[in-house]
This record gives C-alpha cells, structure tokens and sequence, in this order.
C-alpha cells in the first residue's frame, strides 16, 4: 500500500468522533458528495466495511480493516501516522502455527535478529561457564592458573558488549516482532471514539 502521507486532500483532518455508519453511505451518493472510500486501497465499501479508526477526517477518515492490518504489519506501528492517534485494537486470537505467514525483511534488519541471537547465546554459554568454573570444586586448578584468569576477564568484557548489543539493538527487533504479530494474529480494529478520547483537546 501506498504510504498515507501522500493521500491528503482540500479536507484535510482534524478530530472529529462517530462512526461510519453504513445507512449513511447513500445519502453521500444522493447529495453529490464523493462516496467514501479507503484511504490506503482507495476502494470503497463494496470491498469492505469501511472504518473510522483514528481522529483524521475528511477523505483520509476511512479505511478497511485489512488494509489497515497489512499497513500496520508493514510499518511495524500502531499509531496513525497523520494524526498520531493510537488504534484502539483487540487481539482475537493466534493464527495456527501452520497458517504463520513471514515479513519481509531487509538485510539491515537480518542482521539485527542475527546479532541478538549470537550475542545471547555468547552471553548465556559464557555466564555458564563462568559460574561453573568458579563455583565448581573440579575447576579449582582453572582459577589458580594464570591464562584462565585473563580469559575470565575477557569473558567478562565480551559480555558486557553482548549485553550492551542486546539493549541497543533490541528496540529495533522488538518492532520488527511487532510487525510479524501484526500479520500472524487476529485483530480486531475499533472506531475511534471521541467520547473515549481523554487526550482530544
């Protein structure tokens, strides 16, 4: 889908509540006004129910709710990107293991998953063994033996980059684990609800 900054109009948005109701739909037709349609497939409620799912208005208020699904898989966000208002969602249930679908990744982001995999298990094989020799009494002629001694420093300081690894690099997996529970969960999208909205001003 074509990305939403691009889809402005001579109505812009501003926040405005209510839902889209369906009986409304031909009254737009009726008056000469344009039919609704969604802002990311530009089709309209023949594809689907149309929702409201955020404070945007005018020509970008709707979309349906799998274009906004796939939007968000792909994005890796929950928020409108125009309005920044949060999507009121609810998850359903996982789909079955067999129904998994894969994102699309970039090399970037494959070798972000690739560095916090080898960095974890480095961390976890190498706080093992370190616990292990130095509490263990068969490892007694480990910690009295000079070259052991500099290896346990350089454990230590290679864990500390691993850990140090893992925190800056776990934001960006963290989305991109977002993305594919997007794709691989049942959600279900909410209108927006101006009456709820405690942040509209």
């Amino acid at each position: 889908p074509r990305s939403l900054a691009f889809e402005s109009s001579e109505d812009g948005f501003k926040p405005k509540g209510g839902n889209l109701d369906a009986s409304s739909l031909p009254s737009l037709s009726d008056s000469g006004m344009r039919s609704p349609q969604c802002r990311i497939c530009f089709q309209g409620p023949e594809k689907g129910e149309l929702l409201s799912p955020c404070r945007c208005d005018g020509s970008v208020r709707c979309t349906h709710q799998s274009c906004l699904i796939r939007w968000i898989s792909e994005r890796g966000s929950w928020s409108c990107e125009l309005c920044y208002f949060k999507y009121q969602v609810l998850a359903i249930s996982t789909k079955n293991p067999l129904q998994w679908q894969a994102i699309s990744l970039t090399v970037i982001e494959r070798v972000q998953i690739a560095a916090i995999i080898l960095g974890s298990l480095f961390l976890i094989a190498s706080i093992s063994w370190l616990v292990w020799s130095s509490l263990s009494p068969s490892a007694k002629w480990q910690r009295q033996d000079l070259l052991f001694q500099i290896c346990y420093g350089m454990y230590g300081f290679m864990d500390i980059v691993c850990i140090g690894l893992i925190i800056h690099e776990g934001s960006s997996v963290y989305r991109i684990f977002k993305r594919w529970q997007a794709v691989n969960q049942q959600w279900k999208v909410l209108n927006y609800e101006k009456a709820k909205d405690l942040d509209d001003p």
